[in-house]
C-alpha cells in the first residue's frame, strides 16, 4: 500500500528547533542496561529475504492504516525479514536501517510514550518483533542539509517589489536572477548577517549546490541518549525509496539566508525516524569507529571468575567481528576473560579468530604465561608453538623462551616442568632457521641464544651459516653482529678473531656502499662499518672499507664532487671521534689516507659557487686536515689563492679561531692574518641590515673581534673610496661606521687611543671634515651667522601666523636634510598669495625660489637656492661630525692623542673658529674632493621635489 498522505498542515507534536548542545554526554551507557535477554533459539525455515530493506519497507508501509496489524502474515513477513538479516551471509548487510515516522516530535520528548497513536502502532510493533529476534530498537531525527539558490513567491522583494526574488549569487543589488531579492534594512540580520525567513512557502530551493543527510539524536525506548551523532550511509541504510521526499512530506523545514552579496540560502529539512540494527552491530552504532575499543574496556571492567550474562553478551560482541585480525585489545580482553572462567576453548577459539598465534608478540608474553598456568602446557601448547616458530622477529621469539626459562627458575610448581626440554627445543630450531633480523638489537640476543645451546661452536657452525644464506640480509646487522661476538667474554681470545674476522668480511664484501642508497644511508653504512672494525681490533679490514670508499674510477666529476661533500667529508668528522688517541698502525694509515683525499677534493670546491658551505663542513675539514698528511699552514694558503664566497671564507676563519683560543690549533696566527685581511678585501660593505646592525658594521666588528686593525682600515678604506667614486652615492655607510664603530670598539676591548685603532678615528675625521664639512663652508661665507639668521626670521614667521600651509612651508624652509624642493598642492589662490607674501617677507628671492602651479586649485613649488641648501646640509654634517667625536667618550686630551696633528684643523672647522686648509693626501687610499668647494657641493644632485597635498 502506498504511504499515508501528506499533512496540509504539519500537526508538529512539538517544535522541532531543539537544543544542539548535548553530545555523547549520556552514551556510556551500562551495557546490561541496553542487551535485553537473549531470544529463544529461532531458525530460518523458508527462502531468506534477497532486499531486507525493500522488504522491510514495505512491511511497515502497509501498518499505517486504521484497524488492528494483520496477523499472522505481516507477522511471519517480519520474522523472514529479520532473520534473514541476523543468520544468513550474503556479500553486503545493513549495518542498520532508518524508517521515516509521519510526526515530528522535540529532541527532549523522543521517547516511545510521547508518539502519536500511529508511529506508535509501528514503532510498537516493530519493537517487538526486533526484541523477539534479537534486534536493538531506537529512535532518532534524520536531518537533510541543502545549500544554493533561492526563491521567494510573493511577499517583499527589495528593489523588486513583489514576485519571485532570488537569494544567494550576486542577487543583493540586482545583478542576477528574477529580481534583486536581498533582504531590507528592517529585515532581522542576526547571527553575523543571517536572517530567517518566514511562512512555510515563501521561499523555494531553486538551485542545489551541497547537501547532506546525517542521523542525530539517537535514544533508547525510554529517550536515553545512546549517541550524538551516528555514521550513515543513506544509500544503503534508508528503508525508504526516495529518502528525501519521505523527509519533505513528513518533516519540517528550517531556513535562513545571508543578507550580504553572494552569499547562500540554506535550508534544513528534519524528520524523525525509528532505526532498528541486529545485536551484533550494537557497539558499532552507538560508539561508532571505537566500537571495539569500547566493548573491549567494559569486558576488562566487568569480567569476575564467574561469568555473567553480561561478560558473555560482550564476548559474542566482539568475536563475532570481521576486524579482528591483529587487534590487541581483542585479545587481551577476550583471553584475560577466558582464563579467569577457566574456559580453554574461548581462549583458543579468540586466539585464532584474532590470528594472534601467528606471532608470540601479537599473542602477547603474559598472555600466554597466564594460559599456561591456567590450562597447563598440554592445552594450549600447538598455540603457543606456532606463534613462537611463526614470529618473524627473532627478538621476540627468543625472549619469550628466556622468560620462560627465568619463570620456571622463580616458580616450582608442575605448571612449568615441561620448560627446560621444549626451551631448548624451540631455541635450536629458531637459531638454524633465523628470520630476517630487523632490528640491530636482534644481535645480542641472538649470540645469547647461541652461548647457551652450545657456546661458540653453535655461532660459527650454525648461526653465522644459517644469517649469510639469509636472502637481502642488512650488512649493518652482521656488523654488529662482530661487535656483540668481540663483546662475549665467554668466547676464547683465538676463537673469537676467527669468527669475528670471518662476520667482518662477509659484511663489507656484501656492502655497496654507492648502490642506491641516499648519502644519509651510505654515510651510516661506512660509519659502522670503520666503527666495527675498530672496535674489533680489526685494523686491516679499514683499510678495505677506504679503499672501496675513495675509488672514483670510472665516475662522473660531478658525482665524485657530490659523494666527497655529502659522504666523505662529515664521515672525515666521524671517523676523527672514533679514532681518538690513536696515531699509528694500519687503521691510521687507512684514516690518513681517506683524509687526504677528502681534503684534497673538497678545498677546491669551496670556491665553486653551487656549492654551499655551512659551519659543520668547515668543523669536518678542519678534523680530515687535522688527521691527513696536509698542514694546516698549506691549506690556509691554498684558500687564500681561491676566489672563495665572503661567507664561506668567514665560516672557515670563525671556527680557525675558535679552535686557536681553545689551544687545538697552534702556529696558525700569521695565516689567519692574511686570511682576516682577505676577508676585508671581498667583505659586503653595504649600509643594507644584516641581523641587528649593517653589513658594513658587522664586517669592521668581524676584523675587530679578530684584533687585525689594518684590515679594519681595509674595510674603512673602501667605504670612503665607493663614496668618492660614486657621485650622488648616499653616504650611509660611513655614516653607520661613525655610529656603532666605538661601541664596536668598546665591546671588544679595544681602546681608541691604541694607536693601531686610532688611526681609524683619524682617517673618518679627516674626511669627514675635508669632503663633507668644509667644502661647504667655502661655499657660504659666514655659515653659522646665516643659519642663526635664518632660525629667527622662522620664529618670526610663526609669530605672525601660524597656519597650516604656513607651517608646513616653516617645516620645509627649517628642515635641516638634503630637501631642495617642495611644492603644495591645491592651496587655492588666496593662500598662495598669503604664502608668497610671507616667503618674501622673512625669507627673500636669494634664499628660495617660488611658482605657482596649475590645477584645479592653484599650489605652490618653493625651491631652495644654493647658498640656503648649503647652509642646511653643513649644519647637518657638523653635527654628525659632533656626535662622533662625542661617542668616542674619551678626555680631550685623549682626542689630541688620537687625532694627531690633524687634531687643530678639525676641531676649528667644527667648531667655526676658522678654516685650516686641508693637506693633500695621496688619492689611492685618502681621497680627496675634486674641483673647487662649490663644484663639489654641486655633485650632490637635488632630489626630486616633495610634494605634498592639503
Amino acid at each position: 500500500m502506498a504511504r499515508g498522505k501528506k499533512r496540509s498542515a504539519p500537526a508538529k507534536t512539538s517544535a522541532t528547533k531543539s537544543s544542539r548542545g548535548k553530545r555523547d554526554s549520556n552514551a556510556q551507557q551500562n551495557v546490561a542496561t541496553i542487551e535485553r535477554s537473549s531470544p529463544p533459539a529461532q531458525q530460518l525455515e523458508e527462502e531468506p529475504s534477497t532486499d531486507i530493506k525493500g522488504d522491510l519497507r514495505q512491511m511497515l508501509d502497509q501498518l499505517w492504516d486504521d484497524g488492528p496489524i494483520p496477523e499472522p502474515e505481516v507477522t511471519q513477513g517480519m520474522r523472514r525479514i529479520l532473520l534473514s538479516w541476523r543468520d544468513v551471509e550474503p556479500q553486503e548487510k545493513p549495518q542498520k536501517l532508518v524508517y521515516v515516522l509521519h510526526n515530528t516530535y522535540q529532541r527532549k520528548q523522543l521517547r516511545m510514550s510521547a508518539l502519536t497513536a500511529e508511529d506508535a502502532k509501528v514503532a510498537a510493533f516493530l519493537e517487538a518483533q526486533a526484541r523477539q529476534y534479537g534486534f536493538h530498537i531506537g529512535l532518532a531525527e534524520v536531518v537533510c542539509y541543502e545549500e544554493g539558490y533561492g526563491i521567494r513567491m510573493g511577499g517583499h522583494g527589495g528593489h523588486g517589489g513583489y514576485g519571485r526574488h532570488r537569494y544567494g549569487g550576486y542577487g543583493r543589488y540586482g545583478g542576477y536572477g528574477y529580481g534583486c531579492g536581498y533582504m531590507d534594512d528592517s529585515a532581522d540580520e542576526s547571527d553575523e548577517g543571517w536572517g530567517d525567513t518566514s511562512g512555510e512557502e515563501l521561499v523555494h530551493m531553486e538551485e542545489v549546490h551541497e547537501s547532506k543527510t546525517t542521523l542525530e539524536h539517537l535514544v533508547d525506548w525510554d529517550g536515553k541518549l545512546l549517541k550524538a551523532d551516528v555514521d550513515f550511509d543513506f544509500k544503503k541504510e534508508a528503508a525508504a525509496e526516495q529518502l528525501h521526499k519521505s523527509i519533505v512530506d513528513y518533516g519540517t523545514r528550517d531556513q535562513k539566508f545571508s543578507a550580504y552579496a553572494c552569499s547562500t540560502l540554506e535550508q534544513w529539512w528534519r524528520a524523525n525516524v525509528l532505526v532498528v540494527w541486529p545485536k551484533r552491530c550494537h557497539f558499532d552504532v552507538v560508539h561508532g569507529a571505537e566500537a571495539l575499543q569500547y566493548a573491549c574496556k567494559e569486558l576488562t571492567a566487568t569480567a569476575s571468575s564467574l561469568p555473567t550474562a553480561e561478560a558473555r553478551n560482550l564476548v559474542e560482541l566482539i568475536l563475532m567481528r570481521s576486524d579482528l585480525s591483529g587487534r590487541s585489545d581483542a585479545i587481551q580482553s577476550v583471553c584475560q576473560a577466558a582464563v579467569l572462567w577457566r574456559d580453554v576453548t574461548l581462549w583458543l577459539r579468540a586466539v585464532r579468530l584474532c590470528e594472534a598465534d601467528r606471532a608470540i608478540s601479537m599473542l602477547g608474553v603474559d598472555n600466554a604465561i597466564s594460559a599456561i598456568k591456567a590450562f597447563s602446557f598440554d592445552g594450549v601448547r600447538d598455540c603457543v608453538e606456532h606463534a613462537v616458530s611463526e614470529d618473524t622477529n627473532n627478538r621476540s621469539a627468543l625472549s619469550f623462551l628466556d622468560l620462560l626459562e627465568r619463570k620456571a627458575a622463580e616458580d616450582d610448581s608442575a605448571a612449568f616442568g615441561f620448560v627446560e626440554d621444549w626451551v631448548a627445543e624451540q631455541r635450536s630450531k629458531r637459531v638454524s632457521a633465523l628470520k630476517m633480523p630487523t632490528a640491530d638489537q636482534d644481535a645480542e640476543i641472538i649470540v645469547r641464544a647461541g652461548m647457551k645451546l652450545g657456546g661458540a661452536k653453535i655461532i660459527e657452525k650454525t648461526i653465522v651459516p644459517a644469517l649469510k644464506i639469509t636472502a637481502d640480509l642488512d650488512s649493518t646487522f652482521m656488523l654488529t653482529l662482530a661487535e656483540e661476538i668481540h663483546a662475549t667474554s665467554e668466547i676464547t681470545v683465538g676463537v673469537k678473531r676467527r669468527i669475528v674476522k670471518d662476520v667482518l668480511s662477509f659484511a663489507i664484501a656484501q656492502t655497496d656502499f654507492y648502490s642506491t642508497k641516499d648519502a644519509e644511508g651510505t654515510l651510516k653504512v661506512a660509519e659502522s662499518s670503520i666503527k666495527a672494525c675498530l672496535r674489533t681490533g680489526n685494523e686491516p679490514s679499514v683499510a678495505e672499507v677506504v679503499k672501496r670508499l675513495v675509488d672514483f674510477n670510472g665516475i662522473e666529476v660531478v658525482v665524485a664532487q657530490k659523494r666527497v661533500k655529502d659522504i666523505l667529508l662529515p664521515l672525515c668528522g666521524r671517523v676523527s671521534q672514533l679514532m681518538g688517541d690513536r696515531s699509528g698502525g694500519k687503521a691510521a694509515s687507512a684514516v690518513k689516507s681517506l683524509c687526504d683525499v677528502t681534503v684534497e677534493r673538497y678545498v677546491p670546491q669551496l670556491a665553486a659557487p653551487s656549492v654551499r658551505v655551512n659551519q659543520a663542513d668547515i668543523d669536518n675539514l678542519l678534523d680530515a686536515i687535522a688527521m691527513s698528511s696536509f698542514s694546516i699552514l698549506s691549506i690556509m694558503k691554498q684558500v687564500q689563492t681561491l676566489n672563495i664566497d665572503v661567507h664561506a671564507l668567514e665560516k672557515f676563519i670563525t671556527r680557525l679561531d675558535e679552535r686557536r683560543t681553545t689551544g687545538a690549533l697552534r702556529g696558525v696566527d700569521a695565516g689567519l692574518v692574511d686570511l682576516v685581511k682577505q676577508y676585508a678585501q671581498i667583505a659586503d660593505i653595504n649600509a643594507h641590515s644584516i641581523r641587528l646592525r649593517p653589513a658594513v658594521v658587522e664586517a669592521l666588528a668581524f676584523c675587530v673581534r679578530l684584533a687585525v686593525p689594518d684590515a679594519c682600515m681595509t674595510i674603512v678604506e673602501r667605504t670612503v673610496q665607493r663614496h668618492s667614486a660614486e657621485a650622488g652615492n648616499p653616504e650611509g655607510a660611513i655614516k653607520a661606521i661613525m655610529k656603532y664603530l666605538p661601541s664596536t670598539l668598546r665591546q671588544f676591548g679595544r681602546a681608541p687611543t691604541d694607536p693601531e685603532y686610532g688611526m681609524i678615528y683619524r682617517y673618518i675625521m679627516t674626511f669627514w671634515v675635508d669632503v663633507k664639512v668644509t667644502p661647504l663652508r667655502q661655499a657660504v661665507p659666514n655659515v653659522e651667522a646665516a643659519n642663526a639668521a635664518h632660525a629667527a626670521r622662522m620664529s618670526k614667521w610663526a609669530q605672525e601666523c601660524n597656519c597650516e600651509p604656513c607651517m608646513s612651508l616653516r617645516g620645509f624652509l627649517e628642515d635641516q636634510k638634503e630637501t631642495s624642493g617642495y611644492e603644495l598642492w591645491s592651496v587655492g589662490r588666496p593662500k598662495r598669495l598669503h604664502m608668497e607674501k610671507l616667503l618674501n617677507k622673512y625669507v627673500g628671492c636669494s634664499q628660495v625660489q617660488y611658482e605657482t602651479t596649475s590645477g584645479r586649485l592653484q599650489g605652490l613649488q618653493v625651491t631652495k637656492c644654493q647658498p640656503f641648501l648649503f647652509a642646511s646640509r653643513w649644519k647637518v654634517f657638523k653635527e654628525q661630525g659632533d656626535s662622533f667625536l662625542r661617542s668616542l667618550e674619551v678626555s680631550n686630551d685623549d682626542l689630541k692623542i688620537i687625532l694627531d696633528a690633524d687634531y687643530t684643523r678639525i676641531m676649528q672647522s667644527l667648531r667655526g673658529e676658522g678654516i685650516t686648509p686641508a693637506p693633500k693626501r695621496p688619492a689611492a687610499s685618502h681621497p680627496a674632493p675634486s674641483g673647487s668647494s662649490s663644484a663639489h657641493a654641486a655633485d650632490n644632485a637635488e632630489p626630486v621635489a616633495k610634494r605634498r597635498k592639503l
